[in-house]
Formats: structure tokens, sequence, C-alpha cells
């Protein structure tokens, strides 16, 4: 997949986190330049998709990758974790049930 072909302004104004496996495949591509994964570690860590932190947990600890990967990665789990609203509780019926 082409880097120019992924609408970055489009996905993050929409914050349309379908687009999360296809980010999280390119981000890790080894052929990918600096300037393409910086546009989208910044869709990802604009989207703060749960489903991204194992991945990009993965990619942290792994030290066979190259560090400038593994930075960004740390950084958009850190952002992404600023970014999420902390879980509340909420009555539902007679009960409670953890939103997050």
């Amino acid at each position: 997949m082409s880097d120019a072909r992924i609408p970055h302004t489009k996905i993050r104004d929409a914050q349309d986190r379908s687009w999360t496996e296809r980010l999280l495949s390119r981000f890790g591509a080894e052929d990918l330049e600096g300037d393409q994964r910086d546009e989208i570690a910044t869709t990802l860590e604009i989207l703060a998709d749960p489903r991204a932190e194992a991945p990009l947990a993965a990619i942290l600890a792994d030290r066979a990758r190259p560090e400038m990967l593994r930075r960004a990665a740390a950084w958009i789990l850190r952002s992404s974790a600023a970014r999420s609203p902390p879980c509340s509780a909420t009555a539902i019926g007679s009960s409670r049930a953890m939103l997050c």
C-alpha cells in the first residue's frame, strides 16, 4: 500500500478506527521512510484505538526492531493513553458496569 493513498486527514477528522490494522501494518514496514512513519504515528496517536496497544507494545518490546520504530511505538502508546478517557462506572438497571 502506498502511503500517498492513506487519507490521514480524513481518517483523523472522522476518527475512523477501521484503518487501525492497515496503519499498524504499514507502520512496521521496513521500507517506510521516517516522515511517512511519523505521519502514520500521528494518525494512530489521534485515533487512540485500544486495539493498537498490543501490536505497539510488541514492537516496543522487540529489541530486534530499529530503535526509531520502537521509540515511535512508545510515543504513540504514551500519547494515546493520555488522550483516552478514563474508565467510568455507570448504572445499568440494578447492576453496575465498567465502560472503557
